[in-house]
């Protein structure tokens, strides 16, 4: 199947930067996905943008508050869906 490498990209950083405690810096980053800095700076900024990431003082990069926005959007049709198997 083609993906979209941007794309894919990103979510492999959302994921990585998800797993990681201590957040992740943008050399680490790159390593990761196996991209330039330039790029991973990009995507990082690119998820920044839409807070799905946020930076921290020292440059690490952390989950942002657009994550919990989008659980709480997740959550709600999960619970539609399991409904009729609950009851």
């Amino acid at each position: 199947m083609a993906t979209l490498q941007t794309l894919d990209r990103g979510l492999k950083a959302l994921f990585l930067i998800g797993n990681s405690a201590d957040g992740v810096s943008i050399a680490a980053l790159a390593d990761a996905l196996q991209v330039d800095r330039a790029i991973a700076y990009r995507i990082a900024s690119m998820l920044e943008a839409n807070r799905l990431v946020t930076r921290a003082n020292a440059g690490q990069l952390y989950l942002g508050a657009g994550i919990v926005a989008l659980e709480g959007r997740y959550e709600t049709h999960f619970r539609t869906l399991a409904r009729p198997y609950l009851s």
